[in-house]
């Protein structure tokens, strides 16, 4: 939640997004932020950034493939407020050929020698001058950088840098206002001028601007072309909301306990009133003694969490720690944990305070009555909480084997591939006939882009019947001949490519979803029309829909073109021949490629990462579950004892008369019947609501299963049942003679 808050004038920074149909995406045109600074006076600042994929950097003998480059305007540090170790920050971005690396790459490449004034060599041909060291950030920011370069040294070779294009979205592009601006009106009529300028140099496309503040983009970003690594605020508010769960549940214990031993503290408040002592001060006892015991409880939380942060981090992949830890937080934590004491004792207190000394003796007969109902009722409460997390934890375990088992439109096992960088892209016939002429590898494709999270998309396209009026979004992939075969697609009407037609590289196949959008069937659109920014071509193959983006998002209208060429090699391998395809793959690389490092991964291991959260949500919701169904179930247990041992009395009269050991202990369950069953009813409706918000974030999601609620109410029943089975047994086998001797 503190992301991007130590940026000076944070709260008058906002990124640049956009709208296109129903796609939102992160970046934009590179001539919209000079646009907006020179046009507009609201704008006293403004920084464009485009991030790199990957590139080589070499030093010596070291050589490594990085993916946290920058490429920056010059005036980047005094837009944000970052800083260097080392190095002018007003100058280090000046020269095309500099660059600044953070103290990591430091000491990776240069190790105990000053970087400063040395040269790195980026992709196997130009040096760069290092002019700056960063600082290790000490508060958490949603850019994650390890090399800066100025934006003049990508000028030499992107045309939108050099011309005005404005069709080109490929740049994050973040504003400084004057003032800081919460209304939404007002951010509103900044957003409609940003439409009218870019509507001035770009009329034929139907874009739509709007401003993202700063302290929202780590959490609220699920753009398109986003930076990677940022969160989700629906994953903040479910570990919130079960982290509130879990602390009524103890303070419910809490009250619980306090309340069912009031007969024992009532003594102690009659004799207090006997030699003076005020309701007040009795009130400020009993509170002093619940935020004594809260506060007792934050230090040994934070023991527990300083021992089990290391796990928790490599669970989750973050890396949270205490030493960090914001001011302001620290001091809401104490805030929290005084509430807390203050909010579990304070039933106890104002209960406990009212009797006179006079009452004590009749308490007995009070609390068992009156209060039962109190008891019963947070017990409702506690068990109401348990039964959702239980229910959410089974739910959240059904889509991930959704996710495992979903068919994705092509067999995702046994495919590797290799980036193609350096002199093997500008080489690939060489490429194609190493491939070919080995029996591990001949089975390949070469692909523009991996159909895991494809980002490549436009509206730059037409087709014979189309509405002038319409404008359409479509996904859009370069693939060679043998892409269909090797990813096992199923073409539902016309052909694949093939290099037996010489003029494929006008030809265009789509998707069953394209079809919807240009209201054809599939033999229909075959021999159609279709025209993309390149050129116009016809339609030759219809392909059955499959997942190119998570399941989070539903599949898009989809155009495959023809390209020999790719920026991916993708080799489908036999069962058991893996290691020996990697193996060939690295020969090739180093007899092509020697330059750069081999480089290779697993399509499905891809995949797999993308629902890293999913993962991480169900093994946290995992562990929540179980701890707050412990703190109920110890609650339970101490209410089950004290309730066993105030009855102890009325159980042994009722055996001395004849009553059998499985009398006594349905008599003595059935005060926890009653309200694990009202728990159930409560908890049912709430944890479908819950969880089916939940699941409305995927586009594609396993169905909500009867059994799921059923197991979870007779999961909570079961756990209730031995919980209280164990003080019940000992009670109901408890010789009468014990319990009358003093009477």
């Amino acid at each position: 939640m503190s992301y991007d808050r130590f940026q000076e004038d944070y709260e008058r920074i906002f990124r640049l997004t956009c709208q296109v149909e129903n796609i939102q995406a992160a970046v934009s045109p590179t001539p919209v932020v000079p646009a907006m600074k020179e046009r507009f006076p609201e704008v006293s600042e403004a920084v464009r950034l485009s991030y790199q994929r990957t590139n080589l950097f070499e030093v010596g003998q070291q050589k490594y493939e990085e993916k946290s480059v920058y490429f920056v305007d010059s005036n980047f540090f005094e837009f944000f407020s970052y800083t260097l170790a080392k190095g002018d920050r007003h100058l280090a971005l000046d020269q095309p050929q500099s660059v600044i690396i953070s103290e990591k790459m430091a000491q990776k490449y240069f190790g105990s020698h000053d970087p400063m004034g040395q040269l790195i060599k980026m992709d196997d041909k130009d040096d760069l001058v290092v002019t700056g060291i960063l600082a290790e950030p000490v508060y958490p920011s949603h850019l994650q950088f390890d090399f800066l370069i100025p934006m003049s040294y990508l000028a030499r070779t992107e045309r939108d840098l050099r011309e005005h294009v404005w069709d080109n979205f490929n740049y994050y592009s973040y504003v400084k206002l004057t003032k800081p601006i919460s209304n939404t009106q007002e951010l509103q009529e900044l957003s409609n001028k940003i439409n009218q300028l870019f509507i001035e140099n770009e009329p034929d496309l139907k874009v739509h601007f709007f401003l993202q503040p700063l302290d929202r983009i780590h959490l609220h970003s699920d753009f398109l072309g986003d930076v990677a690594g940022h969160g989700d605020i629906q994953y903040v508010y479910i570990f919130l909301f079960t982290a509130i769960f879990i602390l009524l549940i103890a303070c419910i214990n809490f009250m619980n306990l306090s309340t069912a031993r009031a007969a024992r503290r009532a003594r102690e408040v009659g004799f207090r009133k006997v030699v003076g002592a005020h309701r007040l001060q009795l009130i400020g006892q009993f509170l002093t003694e619940s935020t004594l015991i809260a506060f007792i409880s934050l230090l040994i939380a934070v023991g527990i969490i300083l021992l089990a942060l290391p796990t928790f981090n490599q669970v989750t992949g973050q890396h949270f720690g205490i030493r960090n830890l914001d001011p302001r937080y620290i001091t809401g934590i104490l805030g929290l944990t005084f509430f807390i004491g203050i909010l579990a004792g304070s039933y106890p207190a104002f209960y406990l305070s009212k009797f006179e000394p006079g009452q004590v003796f009749s308490l007995q007969k009070e609390s068992g009555g009156s209060h039962q109902y109190l008891r019963n009722g947070l017990v409702i409460v506690q068990f109401v909480f348990s039964i959702i997390l239980i229910i959410g934890t089974l739910t959240v375990h059904q889509q991930q084997l959704f996710i495992r088992d979903r068919n994705l439109g092509f067999d995702q096992e046994n495919l590797v591939y290799m980036p193609l960088r350096g002199p093997i892209k500008n080489n690939q016939d060489a490429l194609r006939a190493s491939l070919a002429e080995n029996h591990l590898t001949a089975q390949y494709a070469l692909v523009g882009e991996l159909p895991t999270y494809l980002t490549n998309a436009t509206i730059d396209i037409d087709w014979e019947g189309k509405n002038p009026e319409e404008q359409v979004l479509f996904s859009n992939m370069d693939v060679d001949e043998h892409f269909l075969n090797v990813f096992q697609m199923h073409i539902k009407a016309g052909r694949t490519f093939s290099v037996d037609f010489k003029t494929d590289d006008r030809k265009y196949i789509v998707n069953e979803k394209a079809l919807e959008i240009m209201n054809m069937d599939a033999e229909q659109a075959i021999g159609k029309k279709f025209r993309m920014w390149d050129g116009e071509g016809t339609i030759v193959g219809v392909i059955k829909d499959f997942h190119f983006k998570p399941i989070q998002q539903p599949i898009d209208p989809m155009v495959l073109r023809y390209q020999k060429n790719g920026q991916y090699a993708v080799i489908r391998t036999s069962a058991g021949k893996t290691d020996q395809v990697i193996s060939a793959l690295e020969k090739i690389s180093q007899k092509l490629n020697p330059a750069y490092p081999f480089d290779y991964g697993f399509l499905d291991q891809d995949l797999a990462n993308l629902y890293q959260s999913e993962k991480i949500l169900g093994r946290l919701v995992k562990v929540f579950a179980l701890l707050a169904i412990f703190i109920s179930c110890l609650g339970l247990f101490g209410l089950s004892a004290f309730l066993a041992e105030r009855r102890k009395k009325e159980i042994s009269i009722r055996k001395v008369v004849g009553a059998s050991v499985t009398s006594v202990v349905i008599l003595l369950v059935k005060d926890f019947t009653k309200p694990i069953w009202l728990a159930m009813i409560l908890a049912l409706p709430l944890g479908f609501w819950i969880v089916n918000k939940w699941l409305e974030n995927f586009a594609y999601h396993t169905p909500l299963h009867w059994w799921v609620f059923m197991l979870a109410c007779i999961s909570a029943w079961v756990i209730a049942l031995f919980t209280v089975s164990f003080e019940t047994l000992r009670a109901a086998f408890a010789h009468p003679s014990k319990a009358l001797q003093n009477e």
